[in-house]
C-alpha cells in the first residue's frame, strides 16, 4: 500500500513484519521532491517513539515516477524497537514541511517476513543477503522461524537449482559449478553467441555449518577471500576462495549466482557445486565454448588460457607462503604413533583380509582411522573391544585432523597392506610413520595440489618425495579428458612449484 500526497510526495509500505520478539523490520520506497530533504519516523499507539536501530536506502527502480526531474524515488529497509503487543504503528515521512502517515497495520501491507522478501527485486535481496552476514541488527534474517534459510527460504526456494553441470539457461547454453576441497569454488556459464562487453557475474556462498560435531548443520553466508570474475569472449566466470573461521566446518555449500548476459537481462542460479579435484577445476576455468560458431576457437581458448594463468597466480599468491612454512616446518622425533590411517579402502571384497589381520592391527595401534568408500565394511572386521578402535566418515576426518601437528600417525595404504600380506611380511605396511608435522603437510597438499579425489594418491607421492623421488616422476600426463590442451603445461608446472614447496620438508627431514 502506498500514501499519495501529489506527484512529488508518496510513501509505500511493502512489508512489516516481526523480526524477533521485540523488533520490527519494514521494506518499502519513497519519494520526495529533487533537493527536499526528509526523514522517516515509526511510534505506537500514543506517539510512542519506536527507535530505528538500522536503516538501509537504496534505489527502486521497480516504482514509477512521474517525473524523474521533478522528484526522486528511494527504497528502504528498516530495523526498529517494538514496544510489548503494539496495538498500532505509524511510519511517519517528513518532507520538507510536510508529513505524510501510513498505518503499518494496514491489512493491504504483508506481515509475513518470508512472503514479502520473495516478493522483492531479487537484486535487492541479493544485498540484503549479504547484509545480514555483516550488519548485526539484520542478522535474524538467516535464522527466522527456525526455518533453514530463515526470511530467505521462499525467495531462494522459487530460483533454479544448479547441480554441477546443466545446460539451456535462458542465454546460458552450458552452466557448470565446482568445488575443491581448498574451499575454491569456480562457476562457468558458457553462452552460445558472443557476450557483450557489459556482461558481469556475482555471486555469493551459503555453506551448511556446525557448530559442533554432533550439532544440526545450520547455514551461514560464508565471505569470499577472493573472487575473481572474469568475461570470456561467450562466457562468465566466476573463481572463488572461501574465508573465514567457518571455512573449514563446511558440510555443504551454495554459491547464489546472479549474471547478466547482456544489460537487462538476468540468469539467477542456486548452484551445488559438483566436488572436482585442482586439476579438474583449472580446466573447466579455460574450457569455453570453442563449439559456438560466433566465437572463433582461437579468441575462446586464449581467453580460456589468460583466466587460467589469472587463477593460478592467485592461487600461489594464497597457498605458497602456507606450504613453505609447512614445508620447513621439521618432523620432530616423537615415540611411533598409535593411531593408524588406513586409505583407500575402497574393494568391499577385500574387506575380508581385514578378519584374518585384526589382530595384527591390535599389536601397531589403538585407533584405526579407514578412509574410504568400503570403509564401514571394513570397520566391521574389528570386532569393538578387542581390537583398536575404529572411527570412519567424518569421525575419522576430524581425527585425522586433530593428529595434525599433533601426535601424527601410522600410514597405511589398502594396496599396500594387502601386498605386503601376500609377501608373508606384514608389519613392514606399519613402517610408514607421518609425524604431526608431515600429516599436516599431507592434508594441505592434497586440499590445494591432490591430483585425485583420494588421499591415499597425496599420500604416495608425499612418501616418494620423502623417498627422493624426482619432480618429474610425481605427476603423470594430463588426461586425455582434458578439453584444452594447450592448459597442460601450466597446470603441471603449477602443481610441481606447490608440491615443491610443501613436500621439501619430506625430503629434508624424512
Amino acid at each position: 500500500m502506498f500514501v499519495f500526497l501529489d506527484e512529488t510526495r508518496q510513501l509505500g509500505l511493502d512489508c512489516v513484519a516481526y523480526l524477533s520478539a521485540r523488533r520490527g523490520i519494514a521494506f518499502g520506497w519513497t519519494m520526495l521532491p529533487r533537493g527536499v530533504e526528509g526523514g522517516l519516523d515509526i511510534a505506537a499507539a500514543g506517539d510512542l517513539p519506536c527507535p530505528i536501530l538500522h536503516a538501509d536506502f537504496h534505489d527502486r527502480p521497480d516504482v514509477g515516477n512521474a517525473d524523474p526531474r521533478q522528484a526522486v524515488v528511494k527504497g528502504f529497509v528498516l530495523v526498529f524497537e517494538l514496544p510489548s503487543a503494539p496495538e498500532a504503528l505509524t511510519m511517519t515521512l517528513t518532507a520538507g514541511t510536510v508529513q505524510l502517515r501510513a498505518d503499518m497495520r494496514d491489512k493491504r501491507v504483508e506481515r509475513s517476513l518470508p512472503k514479502g522478501i520473495a516478493a522483492r527485486n531479487w537484486r535487492l535481496n541479493l544485498a540484503l543477503l549479504r547484509q545480514a552476514a555483516s550488519v548485526p541488527e539484520l542478522a535474524p534474517l538467516m535464522t527466522h522461524q527456525g526455518r533453514p534459510l530463515g526470511a530467505f527460504a521462499d525467495w531462494l526456494g522459487a530460483m533454479p537449482v544448479l547441480r554441477g553441470r546443466a545446460a539451456h539457461h535462458g542465454r546460458i547454453a552450458e552452466a557448470e559449478a565446482l568445488q575443491a576441497s581448498s574451499g575454491e569454488v569456480l562457476v562457468m556459464l558458457r553462452a552460445a553467441m558472443a557476450l557483450p562487453a557489459e556482461a558481469r557475474m556475482d555471486a555469493v556462498a551459503i555453506g551448511w555449518v556446525r557448530a559442533t560435531p554432533r550439532s544440526p548443520a545450520e547455514p551461514r553466508l560464508l565471505p569470499f577471500a577472493e573472487w575473481l570474475g572474469s568475461r570470456l569472449p561467450a562466457a562468465l566466470a566466476g573463481y572463488g576462495r572461501l574465508g573465514g573461521p567457518l571455512a573449514d566446518r563446511v558440510q555443504a555449500l551454495e554459491i547464489i549466482v546472479h549474471a547478466e548476459p547482456e544489460p537487462g537481462e538476468d540468469v539467477w542460479l542456486r548452484c551445488r557445486p559438483a566436488p572436482a579435484t585442482v586439476p579438474d577445476l583449472l580446466d573447466a576455468a579455460c574450457r569455453g565454448t570453442a563449439d559456438s560458431l560466433a566465437v572463433p576457437v582461437e579468441a575462446a581458448g586464449s581467453a580460456g588460457l589468460d583466466l587460467l594463468r589469472a587463477v593460478i597466480a592467485r592461487r600461489e599468491a594464497a597457498f605458497t607462503p602456507m606450504l613453505t612454512t609447512l614445508g620447513a616446518a621439521p618432523a620432530a622425533s616423537a615415540p611411533a604413533p598409535r593411531t593408524a590411517l588406513l586409505l583407500g579402502a575402497d574393494d568391499p571384497a577385500a574387506a575380508r583380509l581385514f578378519h584374518v589381520t585384526a589382530e595384527l592391527f591390535a599389536r601397531h595401534c589403538d585407533r584405526l582411522l579407514v578412509i574410504g568408500t568400503a570403509a564401514d565394511e571394513v570397520a566391521q572386521a574389528f570386532a569393538p573391544g578387542s581390537g583398536p578402535e575404529v572411527l570412519v566418515g567424518e569421525a575419522a576426518a576430524d581425527a585425522l585432523r586433530a593428529a595434525s601437528f599433533t601426535t601424527g600417525v601410522l600410514a597405511l595404504d589398502a594396496t599396500g597392506f594387502a601386498e605386503a600380506v601376500i609377501a608373508g611380511t606384514p608389519d613392514a605396511a606399519f613402517a610408514d610413520v607421518l609425524t604431526g608435522a608431515e600429516l599436516a603437510r599431507l592434508l594441505a597438499l592434497h586440499a590445494v595440489a591432490g591430483c585425485a579425489p583420494a588421499l591415499a594418491d597425496s599420500l604416495r607421492r608425499l612418501l616418494r618425495a620423502r623417498h627422493g623421488g624426482s619432480a618429474q616422476r610425481r605427476f603423470a600426463p594430463v588426461p586425455r579428458s582434458w578439453s584444452n590442451r594447450h592448459a597442460a603445461a601450466p597446470v603441471l608446472a603449477h602443481l610441481e612449484r606447490l608440491w615443491s614447496d610443501g613436500a621439501a620438508g619430506a625430503a629434508a627431514h624424512g
